[in-house]
């Protein structure tokens, strides 16, 4: 289809052509964008051709409208006039528009925005000539309406968006304050330190992991954002307390709330409580200030450093103290060192050289009228953890004092002489043009859930030694250690899965050698891949990382990035760049980059994964590097586990079996059988949306399955994932199905 487009100059042109009648209707400046005022209210308007998107499925019906980075959208972004993004279409003189202010705060966030739309309702609206509205998911509201209803349009467009008005887009100049908090909010990367924050404050390990898995889903899952006028009404983060009430009223957070045992609602009061420590706002506790400069000496400094609380945790342990005790005591002591209390009264304890002569400077510290009224209302809880604490350094420092070898300088001068020796071996045995990458500890240890079975690296190893290799045990410290070494690079590790890890280091031996390894037949690079295509096309690269970016070059990389499929913490397919493995990532269209750090087998997986999700029906071979023209089976100790891939067995009440070659087919019929809308009713969430969806969107073009009525059933998960949702199906509307995996 030969799309006729408009340059800018015409685009402005049928744009002013169509509110020529109106007398509010006035251009100020610019051509494309340009600025006007029109019934008293001025806006940004930025009109684009229309055209299809050339997906990879081929669907002729999707349509966009694509925003490369501009310095002039930086100006709009900041702006608080409102933003009209409109697309056009020549054949059918309609305009398609989306959510001003969702459009906004899309500008120059990538490369290249995308901004979907729908021949169907394009014609739709020529032909009626009234607005039509769609639905797209993650893409927000779409309207179309023929060009001459514009004046129609923007009258209206409070009506259309009724949020519009409570809406500070991100990155503008407005309300600064508004926006910061907002973003502080909605920051994923606040949840390692609000895990922290929860095990200082005495939390279970259960507890945590359920405040910060509520706090992710709220975030990932795009509720917040759903809702953030209810936040964006407020100025700051000391006001979002009063935002927490009408939050939790809605019905979505209500409901899950309830089936949560109210977890959201306790996981959020307190992550509203962690953003005010760190930001400082925390109106409820009494602000410490502590002198500049401050003459101290070995001994203050020893007092002082929370380093050594993971210690005093397992040394009341020892003293066979209540998980509750051992937790509200170690917060004490941190409570009055992080606050600043003990530097404020420093000259208290400047006095004595010796810690043991410091249970005469906790009595001085107490009787200080403000600690004495702060203990006083803890219920003399710091009296208590103080002379503990004392106690515990006394005792420390003797254990210290005794034991003069530093195991960890030690260990880690042993292993920089065999790496030493690995690397001269790796050195005369390497004969390869490969780039080799820097050791990655973690690789060789990941099963399929992107979890490790090992702790390898000998850095993490060395910070863990004072925790777990001790007489005094603190594993809460030495998850804290895990969250700063590895952030956000292993969520699906649990800490139950970490403690695990720690029992399992064997500290007599800890480090971990490639050389002593064996290298498996597979990495030999003996085999390359060759895939084949429904229509013939062949794709066989010698080096296979170049095989596998062009499978995904030749997909859809949007969707591909979606499955989450990781490679060394990284995503497969991302627009952002890993900066240890930036070698790795290679770059392809519209600002994707393709991670290739896998060895061959793997990237076979891959490649029919990819196949799987978004049903390409490729043909993916092993071919031996001799002899390219023949397939050849994937040499030992590797088993290709795709060609033995889990089934799903459904037993129906009457002895009707269903096990369908593909898991998503087993699925389909499942749902079908229950009733489409019966499931949908059911409200079974994913990819931010329900099982069964009266929509379909460009992401999950491919994988959205009919199951009639209109509706669709999302099928790019897992065979466990979808095990699940047949098993509550199953549950909830009394099917009595017996559904097994085969």
């Amino acid at each position: 289809m030969v799309i006729e487009k408009k340059d800018k100059e015409e685009l402005k042109k049928l744009f002013d052509e169509a509110l020529s009648n109106s007398a509010t209707f006035k251009h100020i400046e610019g051509v494309n964008p340009s600025r006007i005022i029109f019934d008293g209210v001025e806006y940004h308007i930025f009109i684009k051709n229309l055209s299809p998107a050339q997906l990879s499925n081929g669907n002729p019906n999707i349509w966009r409208i694509q925003l490369p980075i501009r310095e002039v959208f930086e100006h709009i972004k900041e702006s608080t006039l409102p933003f009209i993004l409109l697309g056009y279409d020549s054949e059918n003189d309609v305009y398609t528009t989306w959510n001003p202010h969702w459009a906004k705060q899309r500008l120059n966030v990538a490369k290249s925005a995308s901004f979907y739309s729908r021949l169907n309702i394009q014609k739709e609206a020529r032909i009626t000539n009234q607005l039509q509205h769609l639905e797209l998911n993650n893409d927000g509201e779409l309207i179309a309406f023929p060009r001459e209803k514009i004046a129609y349009y923007l009258v209206n467009l409070k009506i259309f968006f009724p949020e519009l008005s409570d809406y500070v887009a991100v990155g503008s100049r407005k309300r600064t304050e508004a926006n910061e908090a907002y973003k502080k909010l909605t920051d994923s990367k606040n949840i390692p330190d609000f895990a922290h924050y929860l095990a200082h404050l005495g939390f279970l390990d259960k507890t945590i992991s359920n405040y910060c898995h509520a706090i992710k889903n709220l975030i990932n899952d795009s509720i917040i954002s759903r809702n953030r006028k209810i936040f964006l009404a407020y100025d700051s983060i000391t006001e979002y307390p009063k935002a927490v009430p009408a939050f939790l009223e809605i019905p979505e957070v209500k409901a899950m709330d309830i089936s949560w045992n109210n977890t959201y609602s306790a996981a959020l009061t307190k992550y509203i409580d962690f953003l005010m420590e760190i930001c400082n706002v925390n109106t409820r506790e009494t602000v410490i200030t502590t002198p500049e400069i401050i003459e101290t000496n070995e001994t203050f400094n020893y007092f002082c450093n929370t380093y050594y609380l993971g210690n005093f945790m397992g040394y009341l342990w020892g003293k066979e103290l209540s998980e509750r005790s051992i937790s509200t005591y170690t917060n004490a002591i941190y409570k009055l060192i992080n606050k600043g209390y003990i530097q404020h009264y420093a000259e208290v304890f400047l006095k004595y050289t010796r810690i043991k002569d410091y249970f005469n400077a906790i009595e001085t510290f107490l009787s200080i009228p403000e600690i004495s009224e702060l203990n006083q209302n803890w219920k003399s809880v710091f009296s208590v953890a103080l002379n503990h604490y004392v106690h515990f350094l006394i005792e420390w420092q003797d254990i210290n004092n005794k034991h003069t070898i530093n195991y960890s300088e030690q260990a880690t001068s042993d292993f920089a002489k065999e790496s030493k020796s690995f690397e001269n071996e790796l050195q005369s045995e390497t004969n390869t043009n490969e780039v080799i990458p820097e050791t990655d500890w973690e690789e060789s240890f990941l099963d399929i859930e992107n979890k490790l079975t090992r702790i390898a690296n000998p850095a993490l190893i060395d910070l863990l030694r004072t925790y777990l290799d001790t007489e005094y045990k603190s594993p809460a410290s030495a998850f804290n250690i895990i969250e700063d070494f590895y952030g956000n690079r292993f969520p699906s590790m649990q800490m139950k899965d970490w403690q695990k890890l720690f029992e399992k280091i064997d500290w007599s031996n800890p480090y971990y050698f490639p050389s002593l390894v064996a290298v498996p037949e597979g990495k030999k690079k003996s085999h390359i891949l060759r895939v084949t295509y429904l229509d013939g096309k062949i794709i066989q690269e010698r080096v296979v990382a170049k095989t596998l970016v062009e499978v995904v070059r030749s997909a859809n990389p949007e969707q591909i990035s979606s499955l989450n499929i990781l490679l060394a913490g990284v995503n497969l397919v991302s627009k952002e760049i890993s900066e240890k493995y930036e070698k790795c990532q290679i770059p392809i269209q519209d600002g994707y980059y393709v991670m290739t750090l896998s060895d061959t087998p793997k990237k076979y997986q891959i490649i029919k994964m990819i196949s799987d999700a978004l049903h390409l029906n490729l043909n993916v071979e092993f071919i031996s590097n001799d002899d390219s023209d023949q397939p050849q089976a994937v040499p030992v100790p590797y088993v290709v586990p795709i060609q033995s891939r889990t089934k799903i067995r459904v037993t129906f009440p009457d002895g009707r079996i269903i096990q369908e070659g593909r898991v998503s087919n087993t699925l389909i019929e499942v749902v079908k059988f229950a009733g489409a809308q019966n499931v949908r009713n059911l409200n079974i969430s994913i990819n931010n949306d329900n099982l069964v969806s009266n929509k379909v969107t460009p992401t999950y073009e491919n994988s959205l399955k009919p199951v009639g009525n209109d509706l669709f059933v999302h099928t790019n998960s897992s065979t466990q994932t979808k095990f699940a949702q047949i098993q509550q199906i199953s549950a909830e509307l009394n099917l009595g199905l017996l559904v097994e995996i085969k």
